[in-house]
């Protein structure tokens, strides 16, 4: 059994008037044992107490995670303002642009519920902090700089028009937040979505590092998030698909070599 991950079962309740008070020298698991034991009271209970994780996360904020997930934060940061805001405000003067969607495409509903799953992606960027060792960040950290890169590449070569009309929804709550989205994101950098780019290659990326269920979990929240782009118009399927393609190929170009012998 792992030292972060113990169970306490079938624990009776003390009788009255007893206290399980730690002892000077107790180990961790039997100090949390005894507190259970007060908690539960009169009762019998079969609790199952896991702290999968906990050792992780403080090891994730100190030493090599946090420095190498530092190094590879500030690289992606400074390729997205580089190349994500230039190229929407060059965009936005450039004379003919391409509407790189079919009609049938404007037909899907608004949702502006969905929004939630499509800010979401910013909680993303943490996760490797917490989900992967040190070693496998560089290949995530490369994927998102040339990622960034070659999308920007794609938006020069094809200036984009978003060929949805932006609604502002009468709910006060979606109306601020949406008013906010399209104040700093003109619709422009289209094909492929950064926002799936992204999204995807850090949800891959914990993804391989995990156990199935949470495997599972994080697959289910990307499938959540690409969907959103499209239902909240921000996105057409194009760019949806092209941006999969790309983390696809990102993939086979930076991985993680296990290099132990």
């Amino acid at each position: 059994m792992k030292p972060h991950a113990f169970a306490i079962r079938n624990l009776h309740a003390p009788r009255s008037g007893e206290f399980a008070a730690p002892v000077r020298g107790m180990r961790k698991p039997q100090v949390l044992k005894n507190l259970a034991q007060d908690i539960i009271g009169r009762r019998s209970w079969a609790i199952v107490v896991e702290l999968h994780g906990v050792q992780n996360i403080i090891a994730a904020l100190k030493g090599s995670n946090a420095k190498t997930y530092a190094i590879w934060a500030g690289w992606i940061t400074v390729a997205f303002f580089s190349v994500y805001p230039t190229l929407n405000w060059l965009t936005s003067l450039r004379p003919h642009r391409y509407q790189l969607y079919v009609p049938a495409e404007l037909s899907i509903p608004f949702v502006p519920q969905f929004v939630w799953a499509y800010m979401s992606m910013y909680v993303l960027f943490l996760l490797p902090l917490f989900l992967m060792p040190a070693a496998r960040m560089p290949a995530l950290g490369k994927q998102l700089v040339f990622g960034t890169i070659a999308s920007g590449i794609v938006f020069l070569i094809l200036p984009a028009d978003l060929g949805f009309t932006r609604t502002i929804p009468s709910d006060p709550l979606y109306a601020s937040i949406f008013a906010a989205i399209f104040g700093v994101d003109r619709p422009h950098n289209l094909v492929p979505s950064l926002h799936v780019v992204f999204s995807c290659a850090i949800l891959l990326a914990c993804a391989d590092c995990a156990r199935r269920p949470m495997k599972m979990f994080l697959l289910a929240w990307g499938v959540l998030i690409v969907a959103s782009t499209v239902l909240v118009h921000q996105h057409h399927l194009l760019d949806v698909i092209s941006a999969i393609l790309l983390v696809m190929l990102l993939r086979r170009c930076f991985t993680w070599q296990n290099r132990a012998p």
